[in-house]
């Protein structure tokens, strides 16, 4: 599954990371970040809800329509926006110039095979 998040996500920023970005010593920290946020049973029973954070790291700001065009892109692999809201963050950049991010949740539910 992280393959073909990474790859759907690549088609909206080419600099994608899996769990942690690694900003240290890169010139421009522009990227999407994404990972597992957590894994349980569903309240049947019957499968797992596996939800995934993804990550908009963006120099000055995150362009108008990125939060979507990562929503869609979520939903091609079958993803729902889980029901919290999208958080954003805004840290400095080295006394240079301000970034924001923006961070969504996904779930998706897989059924579980019984032995």
């Amino acid at each position: 599954m992280n393959k073909k998040i990474k790859e759907a996500l690549q088609g909206i920023e080419p600099k994608v990371f899996y769990g942690i970005g690694r900003f240290q010593n890169r010139n421009n920290w522009d990227c999407i970040v994404y990972g597992r946020r957590r894994k349980g049973k569903t309240e049947s029973g019957a499968g797992e809800n596996i939800r995934y954070f993804v990550a908009i790291v963006k120099e000055e700001e995150i362009p108008e329509g990125m939060e979507e065009n990562i929503l869609q892109a979520m939903k091609k692999l079958g993803f729902k926006q889980s029901n919290t809201e999208t958080t954003y963050d805004y840290v400095e950049k080295s006394g240079e110039t301000m970034v924001e991010i923006a961070t969504m949740e996904f779930s998706k539910v897989e059924k579980r095979c019984r032995v």
